[in-house]
């Protein structure tokens, strides 16, 4: 298994731009890093990678090339500043995990409803006032505390 585990506040930037080459990858986390936006390529190589946690960062958005992480069941992202998601999530059908909490997301985008394998989903501490119901047909664990104070 490959496995990059990394925590250290002083890589930040310099690291987040050689993230779109690691390729092999099945298991990363990037937690605590300092990381504040991730290469928009970042996801388009990752085919293999399987869990990714980028807890404890400052990304406010995640980019549209994650849909190229097709074989990502786990992606942790709580304590961020995510404002917003991709569209391009819902193509992430391998996904059963999706950890979110602690973050700015007003909402999610209604082809949430693609994400057909994900039963475990945590949304609190968000600004989240309503949830679609397509996009949550099949989530069987869901956390979900109101607005984030």
């Amino acid at each position: 298994m490959n496995v990059l585990l990394l925590f250290s506040p002083q890589i930040g930037e310099a690291l987040s731009h050689s993230l779109g080459e690691m390729s092999e990858l099945e298991v990363m986390d990037l937690s605590w890093n300092s990381i504040s936006e991730l290469p928009f390529t970042f996801g388009a190589k990752q085919s293999k990678l399987h869990t990714l946690t980028l807890s404890n960062n400052n990304i406010t958005h995640l980019p549209d090339a994650i849909d190229g992480m097709v074989s990502l069941q786990s992606l942790i992202c709580s304590r961020n500043g995510l404002l917003l998601l991709p569209d391009e999530m819902s193509r992430l059908t391998a996904l059963t995990r999706l950890i979110l909490p602690h973050n700015e997301l007003p909402g999610l985008p209604h082809c949430f409803g693609g994400l057909i394998n994900c039963t475990d989903m945590d949304l609190s501490h968000n600004k989240i006032a309503t949830l679609n119901a397509d996009a949550m047909s099949k989530v069987f664990i869901i956390y979900f505390i109101g607005s984030c104070d």
